[in-house]
């Protein structure tokens, strides 16, 4: 998993790197879920800048986070859309975990979310400003049940 965050950070740190020149980086803010990655033994579906869970397990996901200014002092926010079945005990429940990291890896904080019902949702999470220092960097990690789906990661502020 470890390693999959670094791939999944360096592909991140490298479209940032190549989009970045070409305009604003305020515009860059809103990522599709394409972007997201896992196992690659697992079947995803993905179209249209979603990706839904095809297997018959509960399969985990990793997502980078573009954030292009230090956080504001209410903290760094990020919306994740997406649909989730009905949870069952088998099944489990749709979860997803914002991540900061400092720039050696040192873990700073996290928050969370997880969906309780079925259908589409649309959840707002925040990280403190003291999560989100100058050199950090941000991943979403996210628990998909079969036939979930991620649509979108967006950053609210800079």
């Amino acid at each position: 998993m470890k390693s999959l965050y670094k791939l999944v950070l360096s592909s991140s740190l490298t479209a940032i790197g190549l989009f970045g020149l070409q305009g604003s980086a305020m515009a860059l803010t809103s990522i599709n879920a394409n972007i997201c990655q896992s196992d690659f033994n697992v079947r995803i579906i993905r179209s249209g800048g979603f990706i839904q869970n095809a297997s018959a397990n509960t399969i985990s996901v990793v997502c980078p986070v573009i954030r292009t200014a230090a956080a504001p002092a209410f903290g760094w926010q990020v919306y994740v859309d997406g649909s989730a079945p009905a949870p069952t005990t088998a099944r489990g429940k749709l979860s997803c975990q914002l991540e900061s990291y400092n720039f050696d890896n040192k873990f700073l904080g996290a928050v969370s979310f997880t969906v309780d019902v079925a259908g589409k949702f649309d959840r707002l999470l925040t990280l403190p400003p003291e999560k989100v220092t100058f050199f950090s960097h941000q991943a979403l990690v996210c628990s998909l049940p079969p036939n979930s789906s991620l649509f979108d990661i967006q950053p609210t502020t800079p």
